[in-house]
């Protein structure tokens, strides 16, 4: 970064002057001239140790709070910078890893879902050994 000196603020000051004087002055220009001086100042990052750094990494944050990027994006550098520090990048964590879908049994099976006219054998008690009416798989219980 270069030092502003007095006479660089006198030339700017002229020049907007001037420029206000000829009617020429623009809000969309100054935006435009603001916006290439901010990116040559600032528009590069280069290192922590730049004297620039504490700006950048505020203006990064603004960013992120404000949504500027998005969420793919976000997952791609995460996954560059967890591959930078030497962690396996692809591979979801545990709290990530959703259990295998189980079928549930249907509910037709059972004695309080049936019709009050149908006949129902009653349940076998459990087997201590097997977990289910009569060690047999509730789609395997008949009725009388």
């Amino acid at each position: 970064m270069s030092t502003t000196t007095t006479e660089d603020v006198i030339k700017a000051a002229s020049s907007i002057a001037r420029d206000v004087a000829e009617g020429t002055l623009s809000p969309s220009a100054l935006e435009d001239q603001a916006v290439a001086e901010l990116r040559e100042m600032v528009g590069t990052v280069a290192a922590p140790d730049d004297p620039a750094w504490s700006l950048q990494c505020d203006i990064a944050r603004q960013v992120l709070a404000l949504d500027g990027i998005p969420a793919d994006e976000l997952a791609e550098w995460v996954a560059v910078a967890r591959q930078r520090a030497g962690e396996a990048v692809g591979t979801p964590g545990p709290a990530d890893t959703r259990p295998d879908p189980v079928s549930l049994v249907s509910v037709a099976h059972y004695p309080e879902t049936a019709q009050p006219d149908a006949d129902i054998a009653p349940a076998r008690p459990l087997r201590p050994d097997s977990g289910v009416a009569g060690g047999q798989h509730p789609a395997e219980l008949t009725t009388t």
